[in-house]
């Protein structure tokens, strides 16, 4: 799945992803990754929000699950769920490189996370 999706053939990665899970469904990084895959396309971020819901459910400080179901929602226009898993991701990997985007995200959003 991560070679096809550094390929830009997405729907391969997706379908690479969706296996993996069917295979171990208790497997968090490719629910992740799922997720991943499904926001790259417009018609399945709704989706892209469920498998990095499952991803958290198995793992719930898996900071980077926080950090992409944040970006998942704020495309779909939830803004105050997006800002709950952006200060989740804040929480669990305060120091990562995308921690300052996470800020001033929040800070735009008159959050100061």
């Amino acid at each position: 799945g991560n070679c096809r999706y550094q390929l830009r053939d997405v729907a391969a990665a997706e379908a690479a992803y969706a296996e993996a899970v069917r295979m171990q469904p208790d497997y968090a990084e490719a629910w992740n990754n799922l997720g991943i895959a499904r926001a790259a396309q417009p018609t399945r971020r709704g989706e892209a929000a469920a498998a990095f819901r499952q991803a958290l459910q198995l793992r719930p400080h898996y900071a980077d699950a926080h950090y992409n179901l944040a970006d998942a929602l704020a495309a779909n226009g939830d803004l105050e769920g997006a800002r709950l898993h952006w200060r989740a991701y804040l929480n669990f990997d305060p120091n990562s490189r995308s921690a300052e985007i996470v800020r001033r995200r929040l800070a735009a959003e008159g959050d100061a996370g």
